[in-house]
């Protein structure tokens, strides 16, 4: 997708897989229900959740999400994520990584291909990895 970088997250047990964007302008983690599909426009509705999230290996447990039932953000339309982490203010993935030892900072960067290059990705709990995408 040309604008938006996204990656598979892993929830739940047995795991289920989901492409998530990385949303520097929310800190809430959101996914689709089954039943998910809305005609309306700038409205979520859905319910709150909690159980383990698998981030490029890292698992952790007990995370509050949203299973959302209506999504209604045109940006979701015909797109390769069905999903949102939020990276915003609060950081409620990054914080609760954290909490759990699983990283030492609530530092994250992004590093964007361009021109043609393939390679970007995400690093989250310092400048060097342990959490990276590529």
């Amino acid at each position: 997708y040309q604008d938006a970088y996204y990656e598979p997250i892993e929830i739940g047990e047995p795991t289920q897989s989901f492409n998530v964007i990385f949303d520097t302008g929310s800190s809430a983690l959101l996914i689709p229900s089954t039943t998910c599909n809305s005609p309306e426009w700038g409205k979520i509705s859905g319910i709150e959740a909690s159980s383990d999230l698998i981030i490029t290996g890292l698992r952790f447990t007990n995370q509050n999400f949203g299973i959302a039932d209506k999504i209604n953000f045109s940006e979701f339309i015909s797109t390769p994520f069905d999903g949102l982490m939020g990276m915003g203010y609060g950081q409620k993935i990054i914080t609760s990584l954290k909490e759990q030892g699983l990283i030492d900072s609530r530092q994250f960067a992004f590093k964007f291909g361009r021109d043609g290059e393939s390679l970007s990705h995400l690093t989250i709990g310092s400048t060097d990895p342990p959490c990276t995408w590529r």
